[in-house]
């Protein structure tokens, strides 16, 4: 009984945590983004902020349902069944596949919301340093 009482205290704050960054991102004011690594959209890349950040809000919040009750199906599942191995590894599928909803529908409203014709910051930084380089490299022929 202690360790189901554990299991579904940390639980309950793992998807808690989901729940706030979904909340969190709900209530922004600038755009956010799902992936840690990703840097998200200026406001003048996106045709609604406030769409932008509440579809993505809803994501993480109903990401943390999803996963709070693939963590109760596990938790019944895992005492009432005896192959153990392969309930885990129901589990880490459904899991990747709740992560890879998240992913289709991010790109999803990548394609919905952003504007067609900007360019990201990678190529504007791009585009900029080749300007700096014709610039640098025209001064250079006229100094000549």
């Amino acid at each position: 009984m202690a360790a189901t009482i554990i299991y579904f205290t940390i639980y309950t704050f793992c998807t808690l945590i989901f729940v706030l960054i979904g909340v969190a991102s709900y209530h922004s004011v600038d755009p956010v983004a799902i992936n840690s690594n990703e840097i998200p959209p200026k406001k003048d890349e996106l045709l609604d902020v406030s769409k932008w950040n509440h579809a993505h809000g809803w994501l993480w919040i109903s990401f943390s349902i999803m996963f709070f009750l693939t963590g109760i199906i596990f938790k019944f599942t895992i005492t009432h069944y005896s192959n153990e191995a392969i309930q885990v590894c129901i589990y880490m599928l459904l899991v990747g596949l709740e992560i890879a909803w998240i992913e289709i529908r991010h790109k999803m409203l990548k394609r919905k919301l952003i504007i067609k014709n900007t360019l990201s910051t990678s190529e504007k930084n791009l585009s900029a340093t080749n300007i700096t380089n014709n610039y640098n490299d025209s001064n250079n022929k006229s100094d000549n």
